[in-house]
């Protein structure tokens, strides 16, 4: 559900925060 987007988003952030 959401929940699980959600967590997929912040995982994505993350991700992202490492390469920058």
């Amino acid at each position: 559900g959401s929940l699980a987007n959600d967590e997929q988003l912040a995982a994505l952030r993350e991700k992202l925060a490492g390469n920058a």
